[in-house]
């Protein structure tokens, strides 16, 4: 997103800064140890990604020691990129027939920007 009446330090003009756009295709493979067949299920995951990403991130300014310069800068990335992903995954099957599912996920994954991710997931399942 590019904003041209956002003005920076004396007249630079800068794009609108933390704008993030990506389209991604993962792959991620479970791991139960202590099985699938119970009613708490503790599953470790890992896996992979690639996708395509534009992202802008805050502008930075820059001096030249040696002429005195100072140069703004974007945090830019654009281009196809490629990570890996780890999970803890912890689900309880709810009711007799375990036909409901609730749990958690943690996972964190990299990429080849340099990007890293953190999350918390809620999961609510029904089998059919």
């Amino acid at each position: 997103m590019f904003n041209p009446d956002v003005v920076a330090g004396t007249g630079v003009t800068v794009p609108y800064a933390m704008s993030y756009e990506a389209v991604n295709l993962e792959q991620e493979v479970y791991i139960y140890p202590f099985g699938n067949d119970k009613q708490v299920l503790f599953a470790l995951g890992g896996g992979g990604y690639v996708g395509y990403s534009n992202r802008y991130g805050a502008p930075a300014t820059r001096l030249d020691f040696t002429t005195g310069v100072k140069t703004l800068t974007l945090d830019h990335e654009n281009g196809l990129h490629a990570g890996y992903m780890f999970s803890l995954n912890l689900d309880v099957a709810l009711g007799a027939s375990r036909n409901w599912l609730a749990g958690g996920k943690a996972s964190f994954q990299n990429d080849t920007f340099g990007n890293s991710l953190a999350t918390l997931q809620l999961k609510v399942g029904r089998r059919f």
